[in-house]
């Protein structure tokens, strides 16, 4: 999305994890976590591999934790 917001100007929405869920791919949070705006800290715990593409998402967390946000 990057590359090509350098050549297109535009608003990109990632998508990937939905189009997972909605084939069957992966099984969706349990309600509780939906409820409560935490499916994604569900999928870190059940696909740790995660952590890697979604380390933004954890450093988000702890400068909020942090009031530094």
């Amino acid at each position: 999305m990057e590359e090509i917001q350098q050549r297109h100007t535009a608003l990109y929405q990632g998508l990937g994890g939905s189009f997972d869920v909605y084939t069957g791919n992966v099984n969706r949070a349990p309600k509780w976590w939906v409820n409560n705006n935490l499916e994604w800290a569900y999928r870190l715990v059940k696909q740790p591999s995660r952590i890697k593409r979604q380390i933004h998402l954890v450093k988000f967390l702890y400068l909020l934790k942090m009031n530094k946000f």
